[in-house]
């Protein structure tokens, strides 16, 4: 057995270490700690291998001298190793065992760990429930003591996010409002609505070249202020340089904001007025002064109270007048406002290629949307085409007014010119008259004679009438066609004595009639038929000219629209209704509004219509009604509404049917007066508030500058306060 597994030599080594580790805690207690400059490296005596200890020299000295060790030389430790591999001990004395001088070791080095030091809730100057939690009001962290901040800043990690909720949260002011600056704020932000609106009501500009204080005209609208302010002292006291700075509201940008809050106001009115009910659409297209294509859209509609309206609704820029451009503007102009093409009854154009298109045109495309979107050519179109087509087709007619055109133009292109226009005498016009003494007089004829006044009054009434309706519309048109076929057939005896007179009033030769007629251009062929002056004036023009026109008005409309048309007059109050019949009405309900009449409703609306026959007719208010118009109104007025539903229905689905194109001749004459030559730069949104605040002004007026402001307020966080 070795001397490492001797347990005899074990235990003594063991014991031997007990004692110097207990001489060591004696000696730190009783000495005091090193200051950090004192700090030596102190070796522990157990970490070096005992080979390295040297012994204490051999001599004959004392005993007490071979213990002390120079306290300059490192202390070995005897035992380097594990307890399992422990070097043999020699057999010294255990006192003479050397020991360093460890009076000034400290035990946190001798133990090799830093002490230890825990804190508790006792030395925390609060507790984690009464933190404030409001980042507002809470105390900061640096502002604990240094010895709290880490704990208190992992309390309120732990605690989570925090907001505080409060009925009302406050809003930054950029400085403190009252009652009577809330009062100035108003005054002055009306001022610029009422002026805003003063403007668009009459087409006028709003900006000036140079709106600085300094110059002498800073635009429409500033002057309009500056007027006002004259009159009123309480608003010179609020508005322009007694205003405050960042809040004088007569910017440009105020005043489009201005505008479009008017504008939004009387497009939801519209939006409003038309409901659920059905509607028909009326658009054309324009240039304006910068030669950009304009599109106007009207929307027609009878209200809740059987009132015909149409109404301007809005005007979008088109890149090109195709028909599938303008079904995509006009789709888009619907749904923004939540218009279904669904409900849409009736679609009116001009006679255009790309509108009236049968498979590629404008109505084809809304007909395949919703095929109850019946296309109208716009009556006074048609009338004017009909006079332009047959003035065309009949020689001397077209010669008279081409040369008219010419002189006319000549005349007006000079102002002395048209100065001695003005001051002539009968007897110089008389030269055009008598070049075409003929022509003039079938003309001036035709203009005076009462016969064909329906003629006129058909196109004047289409162009001016927002309220016409399909059925006044047509019967213009019959009576024109009666007037013009009765005309030709009787009135050539009469009209040949008022030309006669005509002549003989204004000194001109009357050919005679009954002598052969000769032209210079057509001497031969005339001479070859052999006719007399009266065949050719008879003949030639004046049935030539009857008979062109009565062809262009019986061929301007479908078979599908004569249908409808013919099947509407049934509901034709006319004449104490005489062209009422049942089986019509039910028919044009069921042929042409399948989807507004269930078959259920259908029964129903016969129903109503056996009642209604024995009771409108014979009712003294409503047997003097002549228009269709007229008589939706009177219904609604007469609570007759509630009785007949379904008679109710399809008067109104038939009013909806548009007529003409006039309300957008005007709107496009109130473009004009708006975007002028000096205003061609006017962005679209703007124009196009302008435009319906302008048009439909009588809409704009039920609004006044408090609803205006309310909407102003909540657009976006102002400086000021105005509630």
């Amino acid at each position: 057995m070795s001397d490492d597994s001797d347990p005899k030599r074990l235990s003594k080594k063991a014991k031997t270490l007990d004692s110097w580790l207990k001489k060591i805690r004696e000696d730190q207690n009783n000495s005091a700690p090193l200051t950090s400059s004192e700090h030596q490296h102190v070796p522990s005596p157990i970490l070096e291998p005992r080979e390295s200890v040297p012994s204490a020299p051999a001599s004959n000295t004392d005993s007490s001298h071979s213990t002390i060790i120079d306290e300059h030389h490192p202390v070995i430790s005897p035992i380097s190793e594990p307890r399992e591999f422990v070097p043999s001990v020699d057999p010294t004395p255990r006192d003479s065992i050397p020991t360093p001088p460890c009076s000034n070791i400290d035990s946190a080095l001798l133990n090799e760990q830093p002490p230890v030091t825990s804190q508790t809730h006792e030395d925390i100057d609060f507790v984690i429930g009464d933190l404030e939690r409001d980042p507002g009001k809470r105390v900061q962290i640096y502002e604990y003591p240094v010895n709290q901040q880490d704990h208190v800043r992992r309390s309120y990690i732990k605690l989570g996010p925090y907001q505080p909720k409060l009925f009302e949260y406050p809003r930054v002011r950029y400085e403190l409002t009252n009652k009577v600056e809330i009062l100035k704020n108003r005054l002055r932000l009306k001022t610029t609505i009422e002026s805003v609106r003063y403007l668009a009501y009459q087409g006028c500009a709003f900006r000036g070249h140079d709106e600085s204080v300094d110059s002498r005209n800073r635009g429409n609208c500033v002057e309009l202020i500056k007027h006002t302010a004259k009159f009123s002292p309480e608003v010179a006291k609020v508005v322009l340089e007694n205003a405050p700075k960042n809040a004088t509201y007569i910017s440009p940008r105020i005043q489009k904001q201005v505008l479009n809050i008017l504008a939004n106001k009387v497009r939801k009115h519209i939006r409003d007025e038309v409901g659920d009910s059905s509607f028909c659409i009326l658009v054309d297209e324009a240039q304006d002064s910068s030669h950009k294509e304009q599109m106007a859209i009207i929307l027609r509609f009878v209200d809740t109270e059987g009132f015909l309206r149409e109404r301007f609704f809005d005007i979008v820029t088109v890149e090109d007048t195709t028909a599938g451009t303008l079904h995509q503007e006009i789709s888009k102009v619907l749904l923004h406002h939540n218009l279904q093409v669904e409900r849409m009854r009736g679609q009116e154009y001009d006679g255009a290629s790309n509108m009236r298109g049968q498979w590629n045109g404008l109505q084809a495309l809304f007909m395949k949307d919703c095929s109850y979107a019946y296309y109208v050519h716009c009556f006074a179109h048609q009338l004017q085409l009909t006079l332009v087509s047959a003035s065309k087709k009949i020689d001397p007619i077209w010669e008279f007014f081409s040369s008219l055109s010419t002189i006319v133009n000549v005349i007006c292109a000079s102002p002395k010119r048209l100065s001695e226009f003005h001051v002539a005498q009968v007897t110089h016009i008389c030269d055009l008259i008598d070049k075409y003494d003929a022509t003039c007089t079938v003309l001036e004829f035709i203009m005076d004679d009462k016969s064909t006044e329906s003629l006129s009054a058909g196109a004047s009434g289409a162009y001016n009438a927002k309220s016409q309706d399909i059925l006044n519309a047509m019967n213009l048109v019959e009576v024109t066609v009666h007037s013009l076929q009765n005309l030709r057939e009787h009135g050539w005896e009469d009209f040949l004595e008022k030309v006669e007179s005509f002549c003989k009033q204004h000194d001109i030769d009357i050919p005679a009639m009954d002598c052969q007629y000769s032209a210079s251009r057509r001497r031969r062929y005339c001479q070859q038929r052999s006719i007399t002056t009266e065949h050719h004036y008879r003949v030639d023009v004046f049935y030539a000219a009857i008979d062109f026109q009565l062809v262009e008005l019986n061929g301007r409309f479908s078979e599908r629209a004569k249908e409808l048309l013919i099947l509407s007059s049934s509901l034709d109050p006319a004449d104490g209704f005489k062209a009422f019949n049942i089986d019509n009405i039910c028919t044009l309900a069921d042929k042409f509004y399948p989807q507004d009449f269930t078959r259920q409703e259908l029964h129903s609306l016969r129903s109503e219509l056996i009642i209604y026959e024995s009771d409108v007719p014979h009712d003294d208010v409503l047997k003097t009604v002549t228009t269709l118009s007229e008589l939706c109104r009177e219904i609604f007025e007469t609570t007759r509404s509630q009785r007949y539903q379904m008679i109710d229905r399809l008067i109104r689905l038939v009013l909806t049917l548009p007529v003409s194109t006039a309300t957008i001749e005007r709107a496009f004459s109130a473009m004009k007066r708006i975007k002028t030559i000096l205003r061609n730069k006017m962005e679209n949104d703007f124009l196009a508030d302008n435009m319906i605040v302008h048009i439909e002004k009588e809409l704009a007026e039920n609004y006044d500058a408090d609803s205006i402001i309310k909407d102003f307020a909540s657009m976006q966080d102002r400086r000021v306060q105005f509630e």
